[in-house]
């Protein structure tokens, strides 16, 4: 899952906050999805309730979302493994008029696109 640190990076650097998936994070890295589970965990009654989206939350967007963001960019994510030491995921791809290349990477395929996805859009 994404983080907070990164869902932040990509709410600041224009991702949609709003999209398939249902779930935000909070600065102190809970999510929508757990808050409400400790509010049936409560035994509060769940009927009509809701997690507030507040200023700070930060939308946890899908991969589909984050590929579809990254538009024709994307060349192709393949996973790096040899044994235990090496074990991450890469996105490559071009960017820019003249095709420059980007690549990024990842501990996870999600992690590697959002990272992709802000390397593209660093202002």
């Amino acid at each position: 899952m994404l983080d907070y640190s990164t869902c932040k990076s990509l709410k600041d650097a224009g991702f949609p906050q709003i999209g398939y998936g249902d779930n935000y994070i909070r600065p102190d890295g809970k999510t929508h999805d757990e808050i409400y589970d400790e509010m049936d965990d409560n035994h509060i009654a769940l009927e009509h309730q809701y997690v507030e989206i507040k200023k700070d939350d930060c939308y946890i967007p899908t991969l589909s979302e984050l590929i579809e963001e990254c538009g024709d960019n994307i060349n192709f994510i393949t996973r790096m493994k040899s044994g235990i030491r090496l074990n991450y995921w890469i996105t490559s791809g071009i960017y820019g008029v003249q095709s420059k290349p980007l690549e990024a990477k990842g501990k996870t395929i999600k992690i590697s696109v959002a990272n992709f996805y802000l390397k593209l859009n660093s202002k």
